[in-house]
């Protein structure tokens, strides 16, 4: 009986503390890919780019350019390897006509592949940026 009572306890205290295994960062990895896309689809530079997590699976991006007052932002959302990705008031670019935005992570580094549906893998926009400044 004793037993039950320690495993309760601790079945208790992991599901009510997400700290003790990791969950608190649970967006630390959709916040690197959603910075990496938007930087590869806008063509700028990731380390202008903020970013958190707003609810549950949507990442809130936004950025300034430098001598301008506008601030762009938008949201993000990671769907297995496919990044899907919107202007923050706007509509999600799931559309056909939308291009196809997807990653990999490989090493230390993470690929952003970018690709119109109507276009050959051949033609494909990539860019890869290291994790560690994400």
């Amino acid at each position: 009986m004793q037993n039950i009572k320690k495993l309760a306890l601790y079945l208790s205290i992991m599901i009510l503390s997400p700290a003790l295994y990791g969950a608190s960062d649970d967006a630390t990895p959709q916040i690197k890919i959603c910075k990496a896309a938007l930087s590869s689809i806008m063509g700028i530079d990731h380390r202008t780019i903020q970013a958190e997590k707003r609810e549950t699976g949507v990442v809130s991006l936004h950025y300034r350019i430098e001598g301008e007052k506008e601030r762009y932002a938008y949201k993000c959302r990671v769907e297995g390897n496919r990044v899907i990705w919107g202007s923050a008031g706007g509509r999600w670019r799931t559309d056909k006509s939308d291009a196809v935005i997807t990653f990999t992570i490989g090493g230390a580094h993470i690929t952003i592949e970018e690709r119109f549906n109507d276009e050959p893998l051949t033609r494909a926009s990539r860019t890869t940026l290291p994790l560690s400044e994400l």
